[in-house]
C-alpha cells in the first residue's frame, strides 16, 4: 500500500477540526449560565360574584369570563403581599407602580448581589414582577446585571409567591412559556 494522499490529510484534518469544534462548543454551553427573562407574571385571581377573594369590590368589568379588578384593589394587594413577605415597599416611578427597597441575595468576595422589584398591573389580568438585578462592589460602585440566574429567580419568587398567592395573585411564570403553553393546546 502507498503513502496518503494530499487529499486525505486534507480531510482528516477537516474531521479533527470539526470534532475539536463540537467538543469546545458543548463545554462552552455547559458552562454558560441559564438566563431568563427579568420578569415574572401572576395572573389577578377574582371568583365569580364580582369581588377578589379578600372581599374587595371589583369594577365590575367582565372580559372573556374573568372579572377585572380595579387598579387601587390590585396596587393594594400587591402592598400587603410585600408587607406579608417582609420586604419593604418605596414610592414607585409612577402612579400605578409599586418598587421595593434593595434586598441582599448573594454575598460573594468583592460583590454582593442586591435585588429590588418594581411591580406594574397589567390589563387588570396580570401583574408583572421586574426583577432588577446589582452587583454592589465593595467600593459601593454598582454595575447591573443584565440577566437573571435561574437560582437567583427561584430565591426571590420564593420570597414573594406565597404571601402574594394569599393576596389572590397566583403565579403565572412568563410570557414566552404561557404563549408556548397556549400554542400546545
Amino acid at each position: 500500500m502507498g503513502h496518503p494522499g494530499v487529499g486525505d490529510l486534507y480531510w482528516k484534518a477537516r474531521v479533527r477540526l470539526a470534532l475539536v469544534l463540537l467538543v469546545v462548543s458543548v463545554f462552552w454551553v455547559g458552562c454558560s449560565p441559564t438566563m431568563t427573562p427579568l420578569y415574572r407574571d401572576f395572573e389577578v385571581q377574582a371568583d365569580a360574584a364580582g369581588t377578589a377573594t379578600d372581599g374587595t369590590a371589583t369594577d365590575g368589568t367582565a372580559t372573556a369570563g374573568k372579572v377585572l379588578l380595579s387598579e387601587e384593589a390590585i396596587l393594594d394587594r400587591i402592598r400587603a403581599g410585600f408587607q406579608e413577605a417582609e420586604w419593604p415597599v418605596s414610592e414607585g416611578v409612577t402612579e400605578n407602580t409599586i418598587e421595593t427597597e434593595p434586598r441582599t441575595y448573594r454575598r460573594w468576595g468583592i460583590y454582593n448581589v442586591q435585588v429590588h422589584l418594581e411591580v406594574v398591573p397589567i390589563g387588570g389580568h396580570y401583574v408583572r414582577v421586574m426583577v432588577h438585578p446589582y452587583r454592589v462592589f465593595f467600593n459601593d460602585r454598582s454595575r447591573q446585571i443584565g440577566y437573571l440566574r435561574g437560582s437567583l429567580a427561584r430565591s426571590i419568587m420564593k420570597d414573594i409567591q406565597d404571601p402574594f398567592e394569599e393576596q389572590g395573585l397566583k403565579f403565572a411564570g412568563f410570557a414566552q412559556a404561557r404563549d408556548a403553553a397556549a400554542l400546545k393546546r
